[in-house]
């Protein structure tokens, strides 16, 4: 219980301290969207841009009503990370019961999924939150995938399981990597096996079922939504295989929560032998469970398979595919954070086998590695003054009555939710024909833009090197040590 609530202390504190630095254009687009959704009573504006699939965070969801009682963004921001918090403890807590985890074991397995160990499980995981609302969906998944291996049979389980395949296939191809092809490859490993009794045509459905919903996304969907297409992935040169192998491994690391270059004598090195241990106790735990398989209750053995399959198929398309002619650039942890969070059990299951002085001597390490990690990662203080200059900007362009404008997308959204929606920014990559760039963006705020007789343009310092002299009309200019805001008139 104390673990749990330093754990909840760090949230809190994050929450409450860092979250309005932390954020970005990419995160902050969640509130912009739910104050749209908020005005237009429409849970999927046709107005709005996604980026690679048709999603909504529980962020968005949340504060599409919260703005109804708060007018400050970040309040309804923070509360709504702290519903999902629940949220995703309710769904972790089901998964337990359904493996037969014992509550205490359970409890500790939220704390761990919860606690945010790293830069990068706190920055995608609990800022973004869309991470978060990717794992609900996933595990909502796995519930219903459990339920009809143990009962393949027509009832209600697979027509919930056939419906929730149906509905995450049709917001794109992100769950065809966490759910549906980590469950085909079970499937035809029982295949090839020529082990006809362990091959589960109930969860083959729901496969084929999230295929239609892809289908329904690529050809229908994609007709009413702008979405970023994930087709353009392709195989990479062999020769760049073993150099994105070692970057992938450097960015799982990193999320248990190694920091290269690291001193040894210090907390940071401290911390940096504990993920590795958190590491390694994972694969010996997947390994034992694998092991075990023959041994472990059914359903912990298809999880476990589960488990496996994920980390497989995550391997393959962060290692063999790209998105560019870039052989490194894509590459990020960020893409096995859904399948490391499902270890929990496994460790779980791993640690309660061990001798009872091994046992306790792993958790009480793991406790100190939650601890420690958990407090060093939100008490970094990432903000460099951000959100103090863009206030700054945001003030003087009130005082000035100019409450449209243009900016990249970086200082897009971002400084629309520092303003709690007060000035409205359309974020474009050229500030000579201010061409709307259709990514997490609102076609219908860029018009409202493009109406204004006068309007502003944002800029950094560095963007505004590049476009001073192409920046034309302006009445007048401001600018701090950070930003460059020009008015002009069309």
């Amino acid at each position: 219980m104390m673990l749990g609530g330093v754990i909840l202390c760090c949230l809190v504190y994050d929450n409450l301290v860092h979250l309005d630095t932390r954020i970005n254009s990419d995160f902050a687009a969640q509130i912009v969207l739910a104050d749209i959704i908020k005005d237009t009573y429409q849970i999927l504006p046709a107005e709005w841009n996604f980026s690679t699939e048709i999603h909504l965070s529980f962020a968005t969801l949340f504060s599409a009503v919260l703005l109804n009682i708060f007018s400050d963004w970040t309040t309804c921001y923070m509360i709504s990370n702290i519903l999902t918090y629940i949220l995703l403890a309710i769904c972790v807590l089901k998964v337990c019961r359904a493996l037969e985890i014992k509550d205490l074991w359970a409890i500790g397995i939220v704390i761990g999924i919860l606690a945010p160990v790293s830069e990068g499980i706190l920055y995608y995981f609990h800022v973004g939150n869309e991470y978060m609302t990717y794992a609900i969906y996933q595990i909502i998944f796995v519930i219903l995938w459990l339920r009809i291996k143990e009962k393949p049979h027509i009832d209600m389980s697979l027509a919930l399981y056939a419906v929730w395949s149906l509905f995450l296939g049709m917001m794109g191809f992100r769950y065809v990597m966490t759910c549906f092809a980590p469950v085909a490859l079970i499937e035809v490993y029982a295949f090839c096996k020529g082990d006809k009794k362990s091959i589960n045509m109930a969860a083959l459905f729901g496969v084929g079922v999230g295929g239609i919903g892809i289908l329904l996304n690529r050809y229908i969907l994609s007709g009413i939504y702008t979405v970023k297409e994930h087709t353009n992935r392709y195989f990479k040169d062999i020769s760049d295989i073993p150099e994105r192998i070692t970057r992938s491994l450097k960015s799982v690391i990193a999320l248990f929560g190694y920091v290269q270059n690291g001193r040894l004598l210090s907390w940071q090195g401290m911390i940096n032998i504990l993920s590795l241990f958190l590491f390694v106790i994972c694969i010996c735990a997947l390994v034992y469970c694998i092991r075990r398989s023959g041994t472990l209750p059914v359903r912990m053995k298809d999880y476990t398979y589960l488990v496996l399959s994920g980390v497989v198929v995550d391997a393959f398309i962060v290692i063999f595919t790209c998105e560019d002619e870039n052989p490194l650039n894509d590459i990020a942890g960020k893409y096995f954070i859904l399948s490391i969070i499902l270890f929990g059990p496994l460790i779980a299951r791993y640690i309660s086998d061990r001798k009872r002085n091994t046992g306790i001597l792993q958790v009480v390490v793991l406790c100190v590695y939650l601890v420690l990690s958990s407090s060093y990662a939100v008490t970094r203080d990432i903000s460099g003054g951000k959100k103090k200059d863009s206030i700054d900007c945001i003030d003087h362009l009130k005082e000035e009555g100019v409450l449209y404008g243009y900016s990249t997308f970086w200082q897009g959204n971002i400084n629309q939710f520092y303003s709690d929606g007060q000035i409205v920014i359309s974020p474009t990559g050229n500030f000579e024909t201010f061409d709307l760039l259709r990514h997490i963006s609102s076609t219908r705020q860029y018009e409202a833009v493009q109406d204004q007789e006068k309007y502003f343009i944002w800029l950094t310092m560095e963007e505004n090197e590049s476009w001073k002299e192409r920046i034309t009309n302006v009445v007048k200019s401001y600018s701090n040590d950070r930003y460059m805001i020009y008015i002009c008139e069309r």
